[in-house]
């Protein structure tokens, strides 16, 4: 099911959907259409209301006091497809496109500067429905890797992470400027996963061959217990499960705004700018790893087995068992950047930044808690507990942005940029529901001043197609088409000299 994802942004315009899909991992390239222009570059010249979100020291920079209001629209359009080599079977998402509104404001006053913003700030995910006779995730192999079908049910998945940002800042010198923002975060994931059942094995047990040997620990719990039971149960002539077809997570609301599982916490960031000449501006900021609950939320866990009552066998057979399932620890990580802005002329603005995301940290896996609700249809799995950790083991990332601004006319800038990255989701742990694989960017824009009050900024990014292909054999392809524009009202500014 196609879903057009809409996130309301109070600040910076990073327009980023709570829904939004992935660039720098799961990080937007870049927060607002000024700094999107420009490659994602932001730390040491004043962006607008982005720098909320990028370093809020840049707010207000060039400025002696004034207020500004902005308005934005937005869209993220990715283009996903993920194919088993071997066999040839298909998918594409039908994510996107993402629409995203926006709108903020900020005031600087006696060399103090404060604002508050509502954005978000990126995720990923996407929308591969149901599966054809042909898709991906019509078939598998179970247990005994024999093939077999999955579910047939929709498959998609989507991550969010949303912030109110409360930023603040002052003006120590003529040169230097200091801030900080507290920043309340909430995170929503959904999730419709099909795991066919060697996938399950492979997953749960130390010696993938046979399902009888102990488990690695990656599947635990009295659920799992019940299930290893079964098997034994069935081994020995009794009643019980002989083979397991596939297993599937589903916990997904309806809503374009929140997921179903969901959590919220606090984090920050500090940030400086400081003028080393009347040229040359150096900025940098810190992003700290988020402080967010579990996400819990309403779940069902489902399993196509096949089975035994000790005389007769059973095939295709589904279990369902209702819940709660909690993601543990999904966290966002600490985030380093520095950067320049040179003022080579009086037309002419050349900025550069370095940005590092430290992936490794809170992406070593994502883990899952299911406890199963006391309702009879549970039948013997009434309140057992399944915890699930899927290894992900992403690396850091280090982003590269360049981007330079020409004022064609005093009223009229040209902007264009690059932002490079490198991939930091593994192949051994590639999945095609989160193709976090986007590398590099190429940005352009435009900014028009409408008289003294009002201005129109604009940015288009192209990211070309990243094809991966991960260690079961499925090449995922991942390219987007974003694109930002905003409308900023401005009053009682003044600028300083040489702004």
């Amino acid at each position: 099911m196609q879903k057009s994802k809409i996130a309301l942004a109070i600040a910076s315009l990073s327009f980023v959907s709570g829904m939004a899909h992935a660039t720098n991992g799961m990080n937007m390239e870049g927060y607002g259409p000024i700094s999107t222009a420009m490659g994602g570059t932001a730390q040491a010249y004043n962006n607008g209301l982005g720098g909320m979100m990028n370093n809020p020291a840049t707010m207000g920079h060039g400025s002696i006091e004034g207020n500004k209001f902005q308005v934005a629209l937005g869209s993220l359009n990715p283009t996903v497809s993920s194919t088993h080599d071997q066999s040839g079977a298909s998918t594409d998402s039908t994510g996107g496109p993402y629409i995203m509104p926006g709108m903020g404001y900020a005031q600087k006053r006696n060399g103090f500067v404060w604002g508050v913003g509502v954005m978000g700030q990126g995720g990923m995910g996407t929308e591969y429905g149901k599966a054809g006779a042909t898709g991906l995730f019509a078939g598998g192999q179970d247990m005994q890797n024999n093939a077999t079908a999955l579910s047939g049910k929709d498959v998609r998945s989507e991550v969010s992470i949303g912030r109110i940002v409360v930023p603040f800042g002052y003006e120590v010198t003529d040169k230097l400027n200091l801030a900080a923002s507290i920043d309340y975060v909430w995170a929503g994931m959904d999730m419709l996963m099909d795991m066919s059942g060697a996938q399950f094995r492979d997953l749960a047990y130390t010696n993938p061959g046979t399902a009888q040997q102990a488990p690695t620990g990656n599947v635990s719990g009295s659920m799992f217990d019940g299930v290893n039971q079964s098997f034994q149960s069935a081994q020995g002539g009794g009643a019980g499960l002989t083979n397991i077809n596939y297993a599937r997570f589903e916990f997904s609301d309806n809503s374009d705004f929140t997921g179903q599982a969901k959590g919220a916490g606090f984090g920050g960031k500090l940030g400086f700018t400081f003028e080393v000449s009347p040229k040359l501006t150096i900025g940098g900021s810190y992003h700290n790893k988020t402080a967010i609950s579990d996400l819990e939320g309403d779940a069902s866990m489902v399993m196509g087995v096949d089975q035994t009552d000790g005389t007769t066998a059973y095939t295709d057979q589904t279990m369902t068992v209702t819940g709660k399932i909690k993601v543990v620890d999904f966290q966002w990580p600490s985030t380093f950047g520095i950067g320049a802005s040179y003022r080579a002329t009086d037309t002419l603005t050349i900025n550069a930044d370095f940005k590092r995301i430290s992936w490794s940290d809170t992406m070593k896996s994502l883990k899952m808690a299911f406890v199963a609700d006391s309702s009879a249809a549970n039948g013997n799995f009434a309140n057992a507990a399944m915890n699930v950790e899927m290894d992900q083991n992403w690396d850091d990332q280090n982003v590269i942005m360049v981007g330079a601004q020409w004022k064609a006319q005093k009223n009229l800038a040209l902007r264009f940029g690059a932002n490079m990255a490198n991939n930091p989701v593994p192949k051994e742990t590639l999945n095609p529901l989160f193709p976090a694989t986007i590398e590099n960017h190429y940005t352009a824009g435009i900014g028009y001043g409408m008289g003294k009050n009002h201005v129109i900024d604009a940015s288009i990014v192209m990211a070309p197609e990243v094809k991966q292909t991960s260690s079961a054999g499925v090449t995922s392809t991942h390219s987007q088409m974003n694109w930002q524009v905003m409308y900023t009202y401005k009053w009682n500014v003044q600028r300083k000299a040489g702004f």
